[in-house]
Formats: structure tokens, C-alpha cells, sequence
């Protein structure tokens, strides 16, 4: 079994190659919600699959770098360096900080902030 440090070590590498969807389906709760900055949240797996669908089938060129990351007490923080360009809002880059708490190696809920 893997310790709490190599899952999410494990994660980060998925999101770090841009394997969103291998990521979802082997780190997410089916249960689990995401909010990016002051947004609605997303309540699902499913529906997070679908919204990560719709982003990916819109998205090119995808570059990211995980820049720094902690894990405290069930929780990870990762600050990661998106650059790419998205057909409904065009080419980005910017800084994120991304807090999933976790659960029995799953994330139950996340929350993103960035600003493009």
C-alpha cells in the first residue's frame, strides 16, 4: 500500500502529464466536490468527468509544471504553473494553488485559486 506521500506524489505526476481523466478515476472520491476560486462547486465524480471532458476537448498545447508542493495532516497543496490554449478563452498562462483534502487515498474535496 502506498503511504499518503507517494499517492499523492502518484497524482501529481498523472496531473503533471496532463492524464486528468487517469487521475480522476484512480484519486477522486465518487462523492467528492471541486470549486475553482469563489465559483460554483462541482459535487461528483461523474460530473467532474464531464467538466474535465469538456475542458481537455477544448485544450491545446497543455503545459504544466508543478512548482511547489506540501502534504499536511490528510491534506495536499500544490502550486502548479498552467500554460495552454483553450478554444472559449484563448491562450493562458498563469499560477495556480490547488488544497485537496483526502481520504482514505482518495481526494473528497478540492479548491483551486488562480488568477488569469
Amino acid at each position: 500500500m502506498e503511504t499518503f506521500k507517494a499517492t499523492v506524489a502518484a497524482f501529481h505526476s498523472l496531473v503533471g502529464q496532463g492524464k486528468f481523466m487517469e487521475a480522476l478515476d484512480k484519486y477522486y472520491d465518487e462523492n467528492m466536490s471541486t470549486s475553482d476560486n469563489d465559483g460554483p462547486a462541482i459535487h461528483g465524480l461523474e460530473a467532474m468527468r464531464k467538466a474535465t471532458s469538456g475542458f481537455i476537448s477544448n485544450t491545446t498545447s497543455m503545459k504544466l509544471e508543478l512548482e511547489n508542493s506540501m502534504i499536511i495532516d490528510g491534506y495536499s497543496v500544490a502550486q502548479w504553473h498552467y500554460r495552454f490554449t483553450n478554444s472559449k478563452i484563448g491562450t493562458v498562462d498563469y499560477h495556480q494553488v490547488s488544497i485537496a483534502h483526502w481520504k482514505d487515498g482518495k481526494i473528497i474535496k478540492e479548491q483551486h485559486l488562480h488568477k488569469l
